[in-house]
């Protein structure tokens, strides 16, 4: 029975250094039917990336060329979230997303776990995001 339910959970990849950041990103994602992969490096992501398909990226702390590369070979229906530390900017004021163009969001590294939540169930109402449901 367990094996089921984790097939029938859509795939979300965190490429990330912080391990303690994944296990409360997968603490979020979970209960919105999202089984979170976390890879430490580009090399992980793109063999993951070649063997599945993802309806969500999470992206702590990148570089843009490695965003850009995300950007480029998702599927068109993926959505790519770059948490971004905000910490020595003044650009965010609030925890608010802040669309960067074709699926990508920024969000503050910064915000609260129930902002992150608010903001993916926001996100996953939307008609685009919620009919899109890759299997495998």
């Amino acid at each position: 029975m367990k094996f089921a339910i984790a097939n029938s959970m859509k795939r979300a990849m965190l490429l990330g250094k912080d391990p303690i950041f994944a296990w409360a990103l997968e603490k979020m994602v979970h209960p919105l039917g999202y089984s979170l992969e976390h890879v430490f490096t580009m090399s992980e992501a793109r063999i993951r990336m070649r063997r599945f398909q993802y309806e969500m990226y999470f992206l702590d702390g990148l570089p843009e060329t490695e965003i850009d590369f995300f950007s480029q070979h998702k599927d068109p229906h993926s959505v790519i979230i770059v948490f971004e530390d905000t910490s020595e900017s003044s650009s965010f004021y609030a925890c608010e997303p802040s669309p960067k163009g074709c699926g990508v969001y920024s969000l503050p590294k910064e915000c609260e776990p129930p902002c992150i939540v608010a903001f993916l169930k926001k996100l996953l109402a939307h008609p685009q995001v919620a009919n899109h449901r890759p299997v495998g």
